[in-house]
């Protein structure tokens, strides 16, 4: 199951199969047309003709991509929806939950995750990876029905202290739950536990970022089909200007005054950072109109993605520390400490992207859970 990215082909299959015949053929009728219009018409003509073949060929191609696309990318989205279940995840063989693990990792933006646990000398670790912040991690996998127990953390705490994986940051990842001493013991070591709740979260963030990708995402070919059909457009317009009109206008056309707006017409924006601090200020107090003013509105919140539904997420909030606020132009990162009324202290790293006086973009990814004494 393909979760971190959909590979859609740019060229469609029928002219895979057939090879480039088709596509010579078609490219020595084209050139041989413009070619004779040109010389009998005059260039112009010819390159007008050029133009609208370049928009008759590539708007099909674009609109075919476009649809091979997003089929695939709603098979994608229904497979991760299918694998989220649970009671699927609890049926899974131990290297199909690693597997589904590397998947679920990649999807919420880890790079060069590498599955060890097939090896016979995984050295305590299932799976390593660069966590999005550019940390090292080094990942235990449990598919299993009892609770995780303080041993499994002790394995794994002795694979990062002083074994091969010396040096990355453990995460146990498990469908079941761990119990308080597991969670007391990857407290202590700096292990991050991603138990039963903590798991589907994350599936759930995966989610949110694949249905983010299909709404704003263009890849580099639909870039190109679009690149190509608005140059088409303006050749077709010019082209077509210049023959309508035999003897351009020479007098100068009337330019509208233009008033530049004085600096004290001006509002004065907000900083992206105080921005961002007003954001966890607003979630604080409760005042989830300014949240929602404030970038809610703009983040989606994965189910969540209304105003109401914003409320319901952050029902078990009881306040957001942030720590670490870095500013780079408009981009804002950072961690905080959500503080939750069940006593779960969850810890996060965030980048958000401010225009104006709202985060406009964003996304959150969970460091660690631990809970109050």
């Amino acid at each position: 199951m393909a979760v971190a990215g959909t590979t859609v082909p740019v060229i469609p299959r029928w002219i895979a199969e057939w090879g480039c015949i088709p596509l010579a053929l078609g490219a020595l009728i084209a050139i041989a047309l413009i070619w004779h219009i040109g010389e009998v018409y005059g260039a112009s003509k010819g390159w007008a003709l050029a133009a609208a073949l370049a928009a008759v060929i590539v708007g099909p191609w674009w609109l075919g991509y476009v649809r091979r696309r997003d089929a695939a990318e709603a098979r994608q989205e229904q497979a991760l929806y299918e694998m989220s279940q649970f009671e699927k995840l609890d049926v899974m063989t131990g290297s199909g939950f690693e597997e589904y693990c590397a998947e679920l990792l990649r999807a919420l933006g880890c790079k060069d995750v590498v599955i060890t646990g097939s090896t016979k000398e995984d050295h305590g670790a299932d799976l390593t990876a660069i966590a999005p912040d550019g940390t090292p991690v080094a990942i235990q996998c449990k598919r299993q029905k009892a609770s995780v127990g303080p041993e499994v953390i002790r394995g794994l705490e002795g694979t990062i202290t002083s074994g091969r994986h010396q040096g990355r940051k453990g995460i146990l990842m498990t469908n079941a739950t761990a119990t308080a001493g597991a969670h007391s013991r990857a407290e202590g070591s700096g292990i991050t536990v991603v138990d039963r709740v903590i798991l589907r979260q994350w599936i759930t963030q995966a989610r949110t970022k694949i249905e983010q990708r299909r709404v704003h995402g263009m890849r580099p070919a639909a870039k190109a089909a679009v690149a190509v059909l608005g140059i088409s457009a303006i050749v077709v317009s010019f082209v077509g200007y210049q023959i309508a009109t035999s003897v351009p206008s020479t007098a100068p056309a009337p330019s509208a005054p233009s008033v530049a707006p004085t600096r004290s017409a001006l509002p004065d924006a907000a900083s992206p950072g105080s921005v961002v601090r007003s954001f966890f200020a607003a979630i604080n107090k409760h005042d989830w109109q300014k949240v929602w003013q404030l970038g809610g509105k703009n983040l989606g919140y994965g189910q969540y993605a209304s105003y109401r539904g914003m409320i319901s997420g952050y029902r078990l909030t009881a306040r957001d520390v942030v720590t670490n606020l870095s500013v780079r132009g408009d981009s804002v990162a950072g961690r905080i400490l959500a503080y939750e009324t069940t006593g779960a202290i969850q810890a996060y790293s965030f980048t958000y992207v401010v225009r104006g006086e709202a985060i406009v973009s964003g996304q959150q990814v969970l460091l660690g859970t631990s809970y109050s004494r």
